[in-house]
């Protein structure tokens, strides 16, 4: 995914990608880092549309 012109690539870390979901509920796991660089929104989108499975 790109975003403010810079790429990201979804990856493993371990055997999870972070994203969980359970009774109904989304959990994102992210880095402060992350949120630092204003990727938070772009996440919160991108996961949505994973667990959506459109």
């Amino acid at each position: 995914m790109t975003v403010r012109d810079i790429e990201y690539n979804w990856a493993p870390r371990g055997k999870s990608i972070n994203i969980t979901r359970k009774n109904g509920a989304i959990q994102l796991d992210m880095s402060s880092d992350a949120i630092q660089l204003g990727l938070l929104d772009s996440v919160v989108t991108a996961a949505f549309l994973l667990q959506c499975g459109r």
